[in-house]
């Protein structure tokens, strides 16, 4: 009894066989045990099956967290005790391209490995084109997930209104920042203590899980106030929708409730849900369609229809009966509500339209009473002059608003002149910058190679210099080391060439470069400079921008004529 409780305990929670580690059963002992468990069930749910006269299958792909691909079947049908059951096929892995071809021979795999080919009646698919072609080739009834359809047709219609949109995002990125962040979500807790509330957790939206959306927007259109008191002792960048957000977002739960309560009704599994759905089409447009295809089947769902002429749809023969009936019955108005006479005076005091009878009652007695006719004409009269009134204001409005549009146009025109002519100034500035910048600096390069060369001559003269000390230096200290005769002999001469050695070179002023020359006021010598390439005063400007808007205008005026 433990042992199969266990079993069951991993089956039905998805548990790993890990819970079972340093205990008994063991991990190896607990897979056999669930491996025959599964065996039976399979064993059973085949005897099952072949008591069953037909079968209906639903078929999806899914994708896991490793972005591999699987192939859920799953079939139904109605058993001895007129009860709908649900058994799962497989969840087989589609390693292959999803082709028409290779799904019709993962389904034939396992209706072949259940031996419930001959039984299956009909498949349930989403509207994917692979998946058409695919029970096309099965040759079985193909019936669209209306649920699937609903999912699709809400979503195509709100990614169209990009305000929503973008309170969608702004509202998935709060419900992200609660959900992620542990502050956040521990704070948010402790607010809906203290406001006395239950304590309840924000719903991410996911895009493959229906309702996720209206799920999202509405727990937390349910927990904005918490939210708002939330955020403000967080510190966070994120704000709370606004009033006027969160008045949209109540309007679009009010929208998408519907489809809610529409999708749960039809994606359950304990009744029948398929009768709740028709294809209703206009017959003159269906009989057109089957025409130009040359089949008479549904342009929704495929389904071939063996009979010559469309049903009739109760839903908008009902419809049209309720129209007619209302039609007719507007022509009541002309009969007396009291008596079922005809309407034919006006009772000046009550203002409503009275029969004969009316006029002779107690009701309206001493009322004075006009001919409908008369009264009529008399309003349509006082309604034709307040008519004429609208009319004018009307006409005035429209030549206001032709007004206005003619100074959009104008201003448009202006702006795109004006910007043209800024980036023509601003060229032609930069160029001339370019060129006071490349001046300047061969200046200053022709400086360099000056002051350069005349370093290179006075390093050579000094070099020439240093030499001839040298030399001379050479020269008195063998001088000396000569004998006393040759010392004395040489000394007038040798003290003579040594007094008499030139003089030092000096630097020469004015070596280095004269950066003020440069950097001095540049910006005020650029800007006096440029001085003398303005054309422009403001005179001729005015001129200049006054033949401009005459030029458009005109212009203007012609396109309008």
């Amino acid at each position: 009894m433990v042992n199969e409780a266990l079993v069951n305990m991993v089956i039905k929670d998805s548990q790993p066989f890990s819970i079972v580690d340093d205990v008994i059963p063991t991990r190896k002992a607990l897979k056999v045990m669930v491996d025959h468990k599964y065996k039976e069930a399979k064993e059973k749910a085949r005897e099952q099956l072949q008591k069953v006269a037909a079968i209906s299958l639903t078929s999806d792909m899914w994708t896991s967290l490793n972005m591999d691909a699987y192939l859920a079947v799953t079939c139904h049908f109605i058993d001895d005790n007129d009860k709908l059951c649900t058994i799962l096929l497989g969840v087989e892995h589609f390693p292959n391209s999803h082709t028409a071809e290779n799904l019709a021979s993962g389904h034939i795999k396992l209706m072949e490995e259940w031996d419930i080919k001959d039984k299956v009646k009909c498949l349930v698919t989403d509207a994917a084109a692979n998946m058409i072609a695919c029970v096309r080739s099965l040759n079985v009834r193909h019936a669209i997930c209306i649920a699937h359809a609903l999912n699709l047709i809400v979503r195509k219609s709100f990614d169209d209104i990009s305000t929503f949109n973008d309170i969608r995002s702004k509202c998935r990125k709060l419900v992200t920042y609660f959900r992620t962040s542990t502050t956040a979500k521990e704070r948010l807790a402790q607010v809906q203590e203290q406001m006395g509330r239950p304590v309840l957790k924000m719903i991410i939206e996911v895009d493959t899980h229906w309702n996720s959306t209206f799920n999202m927007l509405e727990r937390l259109y349910q927990l904005r106030e918490p939210v708002g008191a939330a955020l403000a002792s967080l510190k966070t960048d994120i704000t709370p929708p606004t009033a006027l957000e969160y008045e949209a977002v109540r309007d679009a739960l009010d929208v998408l409730g519907p489809f809610r309560q529409a999708t749960v009704e039809l994606s359950g599994e304990k009744r029948v849900s398929a009768s709740k759905v028709n294809h209703s089409f206009c017959k003159e447009c269906l009989q057109q369609s089957w025409k130009i295809k040359g089949s008479q089947e549904c342009p929704l769902c495929r389904r071939r229809s063996s009979k010559p002429e469309p049903p009739d749809s109760l839903v908008l023969k009902n419809l049209c009966e309720s129209f007619l009936r209302e039609r007719r019955s507007s022509g009541s108005e002309e009969i007396c509500s009291l008596h079922s006479e005809k309407l034919e005076l006006f009772c000046l005091e009550d203002k409503q339209p009275v029969c004969l009878v009316c006029r002779d009652s107690k009701q309206h007695d001493n009322h004075k009473f006009r001919p409908i006719s008369e009264v009529v004409s008399s309003h349509k009269e006082e309604l034709n002059t307040a008519l004429k009134s609208l009319q004018e204001k009307l006409q005035h409005n429209e030549e206001m608003k032709a007004e206005i549009e003619k100074t959009v146009r104008h201003i448009k025109s202006q702006a795109e002149h004006t910007e043209h002519q800024i980036k023509q100034q601003f060229k032609m500035l930069h160029q001339f910058l370019s060129r006071e910048e490349e001046a300047t600096v061969t200046a200053l390069r022709e400086e360099e190679e000056q002051k350069k060369q005349r370093m290179k001559e006075k390093l050579d003269e000094m070099n020439r210099h240093i030499s001839a000390l040298l030399h001379t230096i050479k020269d008195m200290e063998e001088m000396m080391k000569a004998n006393d005769v040759c010392f004395l002999k040489e000394f007038p001469g040798s003290m003579e060439r040594v007094q008499s050695s030139q003089p030092d070179p000096q630097m020469a002023s004015g070596a280095l470069i004269h950066v003020p020359r440069y950097l001095g006021n540049l910006p005020f010598r650029v800007w006096k400079k440029r001085q003398e390439y303005i054309r422009y005063s403001e005179s001729d400007s005015r001129r200049s921008e006054l033949d401009m808007m005459d030029g458009e205008l005109e212009a203007l005026h012609d396109r309008d004529r």
